[in-house]
């Protein structure tokens, strides 16, 4: 087989995909905790946070 002939060839799509499997699709995100949140944005800012009025 040449070159140009196997790159020519269309794909085989005869094997199962399962979503359960594919890693998009099972991605579970965590949000960060208020703390880290605020201790990120003053590091960022470089300008410190006045503590919260409760």
């Amino acid at each position: 087989m040449s070159v140009a002939s196997a790159l020519m060839r269309q794909p085989d799509h005869t094997d199962e995909c399962s979503l359960d499997e594919y890693p998009l699709w099972n991605y579970k995100p965590s949000a960060l905790s208020i703390d880290t949140l605020r201790r990120f944005l003053v590091a960022e800012s470089g300008v410190a946070q006045s503590p919260p009025l409760i």
